[in-house]
C-alpha cells in the first residue's frame, strides 16, 4: 500500500513539475488606463510589524509591458514609475516566476508570483509571494 501511495505522489509531483503556468499582457487589459487608490503594506524592520502606506497608482498596458506610476500620499519623494515586462513566454512577470493563475467563477483572476531577493539590503523572512 505504501508503495502505491508513494508512486501516486511521485507521478503527481512529476506531472506538476512539467506543467508551466503562463500569463500575457491580455490578462491585465482590464487594468489599462485605470487608477487605483488604497494602501500598500510592508514590514517595518524596527518594529517587525505591518505598516500601511496610503497609495495611488495609474496603470497602462502596452504590448508586453505593464507600466505603473505610483504615488505615496504621505511620502511624495518616494514616488516611482516602473515598467514590468511579461518574459520567457509568459512564465515570468519581470523577474518573478509565475506560480499560479486562477480564474474565478466571477471572472476575476488571481496571479501569484514568487521571487527570492533582498529588501532594504536584508534577506526576507521567506520567499516573497505576490498576488495580483
Amino acid at each position: 500500500m505504501i508503495k502505491i501511495i508513494t508512486l501516486v505522489c511521485s507521478l503527481f509531483f512529476v506531472i506538476n513539475l512539467d506543467a508551466q503556468v503562463t500569463i500575457s499582457t491580455n490578462d491585465f487589459e482590464i487594468l489599462d488606463n485605470t487608477t487605483w487608490k488604497g494602501s500598500l503594506t510592508y514590514i517595518d524592520y524596527q518594529s517587525a510589524k505591518p505598516t500601511d502606506v496610503a497609495t495611488t497608482m495609474q496603470i497602462r498596458i502596452t504590448d508586453m509591458t505593464i507600466e505603473q506610476d505610483v504615488q505615496y500620499v504621505w511620502e511624495p519623494d518616494k514616488n516611482v514609475k516602473s515598467r514590468t515586462k511579461v518574459k520567457k513566454n509568459g512564465r515570468f512577470l519581470g523577474n518573478q516566476k509565475v506560480v499560479s493563475k486562477i480564474v474565478k467563477d466571477d471572472g476575476s483572476m488571481q496571479i501569484i508570483t514568487m521571487a527570492i531577493g533582498k529588501d532594504d539590503g536584508k534577506k526576507p523572512f521567506f520567499p516573497m509571494r505576490n498576488r495580483y
